[in-house]
């Protein structure tokens, strides 16, 4: 803050300009300085407001934007101190300090240098060893915060911010394993890596042969609608029939009395009582007859319409026999 952070970027500018002299790129230069300059502004009334959670990600965005900036650097090393964050101060201190001397600004190294031996005993460091077992594994892979740690990095103490921090491990064939670790400030903590678990082995489904596969029951045949309607139709014909056939026997018998009548009749048709007689009965008989022929064939035609019009589940079977003065009916519905 007392370093002058008004002139920070005016350097920079000037750097910049000798170093793009292209005019497209000093163009795309100025407008990264604009936008830097604004995040840098912004984020040191923040860090005014004592408000550094919302400070460090603006001045971390201002060293992207403009890397060489030692000035940039220097307060995004001061905002990670005041959060807290030491080991990130301890980097960006210990960044600083080997470019400002090559730059030949003395006053910032000296400060860079004495901020990193100021932080040394205070920084945290955690090591990470892994199995070598685990090691030999191809693909294996070893995390911490989301940032894959290279191999390097293994058994070395490695300067580590305080708090929460979450390290996993994972390799083919094998569980993933997640462990949370807390790291306080001045503390050496050392993780270790033995061993993960092997993950189940699926075992292959076994095909289903046709003689061990299930076999589907047969779908009932479905009950066809008006099972009525068969054998109605069957008993209506029968009678049908049946009064049929008893309308020609009584129409026989009327021929048969007609016949006998006339024997007792002259040639101008006048009849004695028995005459008389035989020619009454026979005219009974022949409306008898005449009117069982009508309503044998009435019931008979009914019949037939429902036997036609009725659904069928399987084929019917019917028969009919006819005997003297009697029919009989057999059938399967």
């Amino acid at each position: 803050m007392s370093l002058g952070r008004g002139l920070v970027l005016s350097v920079l500018l000037a750097c910049a300009v000798g170093a793009f002299p292209d005019a497209a790129r000093a163009e795309t230069m100025a407008e990264r300085e604009a936008a830097a300059q604004a995040l840098y502004d912004r984020a040191t009334a923040l860090m005014d407001a004592n408000d550094f959670a919302a400070a460090c990600p603006k001045l971390e965005e201002v060293t992207t934007l403009v890397p060489e900036g030692l000035g940039a650097r220097l307060t995004l090393a001061e905002c990670y101190e005041k959060s807290g964050k030491l080991a990130s101060a301890w980097t960006q201190y210990a960044m600083i300090a080997p470019r400002a001397a090559r730059a030949g600004q003395a006053a910032r190294q000296a400060k860079a240098e004495a901020k990193m031996a100021e932080l040394a005993p205070k920084v945290a460091k955690l090591t990470l060893r892994v199995d070598p077992s685990l090691a030999s594994i191809t693909g294996f892979s070893l995390v911490r915060d989301g940032v894959e740690v290279g191999k390097a990095q293994w058994d070395v103490a490695v300067p580590i911010d305080a708090g929460e921090h979450v390290i996993e491990a994972r390799a083919p064939g094998k569980l993933p394993m997640r462990r949370e670790l807390h790291v306080d400030d001045a503390t050496t903590p050392t993780l270790t890596i033995d061993a993960l678990t092997d993950a189940p082995v699926e075992k292959p489904i076994a095909p289903i042969r046709t003689s061990d596969a299930p076999r589907s029951r047969p779908s009932e045949p479905e009950k066809p609608q008006r099972s009525w309607q068969a054998p109605t139709g069957f008993v209506v014909g029968g009678l049908g029939l049946a009064s049929a056939s008893l309308g020609f026997v009584l129409g026989g018998l009327a021929v048969g009395k007609a016949s006998d009548a006339s024997l007792e009749c002259d040639r101008n048709l006048v009849c004695n009582a028995r005459g008389l007689g035989l020619r009454k009965e026979g005219r009974t008989l022949a409306n008898a007859s005449t009117g069982l022929l009508v309503v044998g064939g009435v019931l008979t035609g009914t019949g037939i319409v429902l036997l036609v019009t009725a659904p069928r589940s399987k084929s019917p079977r019917a028969a009919m026999a006819f005997g003297p003065g009697s029919v009989e009916l057999d059938g399967e519905f």
